[in-house]
């Protein structure tokens, strides 16, 4: 019986989730991006405060209230401008970006969830060949019994039972290599 090359899909799943991630986390800032775009943040105004002194003549005296005023200069500023408030470009495009971010996480989780099917499938179709593997070398084994009887009677030649030998340990190895490949994906798949 040939043997299938198993493809360990390890790599896939975990490069899935590493983009699954990163989608997820894009679309926390682009949730960011709205909520810093939205109405409520455009109607609150700006602040500044500025301030500035003199070093000569820091302080005066006002004769008229016998008291002493510095010369400095304090100033707040409140400003609202009307096209960042009218304007909801910045809004609507970071919207934009949401909505993609939510479909492109959606088809990454389809694609991870399709992938994770497809390894299940895999390993089972590989747990079912393993099974038949073992019946046939089961099968081989009693053909070199029987094979090694009739030689010893001298009913077949040597060269006939050598076959037999060869082939049942052809299939021995095949067991062996498809174990190994086995639980090559299982633990593959433990790790996901």
């Amino acid at each position: 019986m040939a043997g299938v090359i198993l493809v360990s899909s390890c790599a896939f799943s975990q490069n899935d989730q590493a983009k699954i991630r990163q989608i997820e986390y894009d679309l926390l800032l682009a949730e960011t991006r709205v909520s810093a775009t939205s109405l409520w943040c455009r109607l609150r105004p700006s602040v500044n405060v500025s301030a500035s002194f003199s070093l000569k003549d820091a302080i005066f005296y006002d004769p008229d209230s016998n008291t002493l005023f510095p010369r400095d200069s304090y100033r707040i500023t409140f400003s609202l401008p009307l096209h960042e408030l009218l304007n909801a470009q910045k809004h609507e495009e970071a919207l934009i970006e949401r909505r993609r971010l939510e479909s492109e996480l959606s088809a990454a989780r389809r694609d991870s969830a399709r992938g994770e099917r497809e390894r299940q499938r895999r390993l089972a179709a590989s747990e079912d060949e393993m099974l038949l593997l073992r019946r046939e070398l089961s099968l081989l084994q009693g053909i070199v019994h029987f094979d090694s009887l009739l030689f010893e009677e001298g009913k077949i030649k040597f060269d006939a039972l050598a076959r037999a030998r060869l082939q049942a340990l052809q299939t021995e190895r095949m067991v062996l290599d498809r174990t190994y490949q086995l639980e090559r994906m299982r633990r593959n798949n433990a790790l996901d």
